[in-house]
């Protein structure tokens, strides 16, 4: 009920003004007669996903946990990157302004609408979303042929990546281990003591 009293509250749902679509999942607080009474009086009509059809129908499982999944991804990325080994909640607090304003773009946002088959209506981009999923699957014999297959065997690893691995770590030797944080401190120390550089 707080959710919908908040949705009443910034959408500027009132009886007196147009009406307004909240899309739902099937769990069972969204069938809470109080909740659907609510809405009616404040002019939300209420529209229920189909079970377990989330994944292809709704918009934000269509188009935008996937570039949120990929920017988080950049974020941890990064910060591994600047020698911050653990990645923690606090981490993730000072990447999320970065990582939600690149995710909700508004042609990434029409995009799952129109993916989803949303907005413009459309019942064939549903369709063409469960056939999707609906592809048959390799079986494990098929899977055994695949392997099965004479391949030429790998080349040995190269010097210029054992040598690129070798300068990445000098310098990472060479780094001042007071600008880390405490976590990051104790990982280098560990690192440098057990690789000999």
């Amino acid at each position: 009920m707080k959710y919908l009293d908040h949705l009443i509250k910034y959408s500027r749902a009132r009886p007196d003004k147009p009406w307004k679509i909240l899309l739902l999942d099937g769990h069972e607080s969204h069938v809470y007669k109080p909740f659907q009474l609510k809405a009616s009086e404040h002019n939300i009509k209420l529209f229920w996903f189909p079970s377990y059809l989330t994944h292809v129908l709704q918009p934000l499982d269509v188009g935008i946990f996937r570039p949120w999944k990929h920017y988080h991804k950049i974020a941890i990325h990064t910060a591994l990157r600047s020698l911050d080994f653990e990645y923690t909640i606090t981490s993730f607090f000072r990447d999320l302004t970065l990582i939600r304003t690149q995710t909700m773009q508004k042609y990434t946002i029409k995009n799952a609408f129109e993916s989803s088959g949303i907005w413009p209506i459309s019942y064939k981009a549903g369709i063409k979303k469960m056939r999707s999923y609906g592809k048959k699957k390799r079986s494990i014999e098929e899977v055994k042929v695949e392997e099965s297959l004479d391949l030429p065997p790998l080349l040995p690893t190269r010097p210029d990546e054992v040598w690129n691995t070798a300068a990445t770590l000098r310098a990472l030797a060479d780094r001042d281990p007071t600008t880390f944080s405490e976590n990051s401190k104790e990982t280098w120390i560990v690192i440098v003591k057990k690789v000999d550089i």
